[in-house]
């Protein structure tokens, strides 16, 4: 008998957030980080569950498969020609299975324009997707950055995207990019779909074994996000886990860092500076050491990002200030 599949590919603006078991506001103040990010001994000798898995390595295929269920029979249509969207939230995995079902499908996957290439408005040189044949674009928050210049491209191409210049093909798009596209153009992104809030069976599906309340509470903090549960939960069975703390001097040069880096899903020191020219040398190094050191952002090829433990708190962090912020 087949294991029923818990993965679900939804329309986007059919997305809902999980809900947590019912508590008091006061419990759910005083209690959130330590929900998080803590544990108490009693409940990880509960568990029963000393090696969890990592977040970046649970089957994908599953994912993939519900990847054939929503896309197949477009995929198949010799006739269609409109672009899909599949909106990622960070850590989710959602790059990497439309990239294993792009190599399922034999589906060619073109590479981001080289940096140079940013503050162009003519598509000509970069190596992107033939017409004809049929492709995924898995990166596309590495095709601009927000500075005075180099969101020219980006530009471009959704203008693109939208005629249908490339005919059929899959864009995953970042979800903080996405929210960025809805807002600073006028653009009506149709055909968008991302894969369903986790549920306490898909935590299941992926190898966590965690009661049916304390899965229902985590997903509800990590906003159904399945790679931010699995890496929370994952600290949650050390036995002496480091854990992510806002500095408590957080200002709005932190705010602006940590928002840049969500952003783009990760930032050189060098883009920080053109995206975030006018805070100071000084500052921008302090800020980043101290969030290092507070296990809130870690260096990773050659750029900085926001700890996956520690994405829930700065969400969190960046709703209070009034940021923008992505739909999941």
């Amino acid at each position: 008998m087949a294991t029923e599949n818990h993965w679900q590919v939804v329309p986007f603006d059919e997305f809902e957030l999980p809900s947590a078991p019912a508590r008091t506001i006061m419990q759910k103040g005083l209690d959130k980080f330590k929900r998080i990010v803590g544990i108490t001994k009693s409940e990880q000798n509960d568990s029963q569950q000393d090696d969890a898995p990592h977040y970046r390595e649970f089957d994908r295929a599953p994912a993939v498969a519900a990847l054939e269920s929503s896309f197949g029979d477009w995929a198949d249509d010799d006739n269609a020609t409109s672009v899909r969207w599949l909106i990622s939230p960070p850590y989710s995995g959602a790059g990497q299975c439309a990239r294993d079902w792009a190599k399922q499908r034999q589906w060619t996957l073109p590479e981001p324009p080289p940096a140079e290439n940013l503050s162009q408005d003519s598509l000509a040189a970069w190596q992107g997707p033939k017409k004809g044949q049929p492709w995924v674009l898995t990166t596309l928050s590495a095709y601009w950055l927000r500075d005075t210049q180099r969101m020219t491209f980006l530009r471009t191409l959704l203008a693109a995207l939208m005629r249908g210049d490339f005919g059929k093909g899959l864009v995953v798009c970042d979800s903080w990019t996405f929210a960025f596209i809805q807002r600073a153009w006028t653009f009506e992104i149709p055909h968008s779909y991302c894969f369903a809030a986790a549920t306490p069976e898909l935590l299941q599906q992926v190898g966590i074994e965690a009661r049916t309340k304390q899965a229902r509470e985590l997903l509800a903090e990590t906003r159904g996000n399945l790679g931010v549960t699995m890496a929370i939960w994952a600290l949650q069975q050390q036995e002496n886990p480091t854990r992510p703390e806002l500095p408590r001097d957080c200002n709005d040069f932190t705010a602006f860092i940590l928002h840049s880096l969500l952003l783009h899903h990760g930032l050189s020191e060098q883009q920080l500076i053109s995206v975030l020219p006018l805070i100071p040398a000084a500052q921008r190094n302090v800020q980043l050491a101290n969030l290092a050191a507070h296990h809130i952002i870690e260096p990773k090829n050659n750029q900085w990002r926001v700890a996956v433990t520690a994405y829930p708190l700065v969400r969190d962090m960046l709703a209070g200030r009034g940021f923008w912020l992505d739909q999941f």
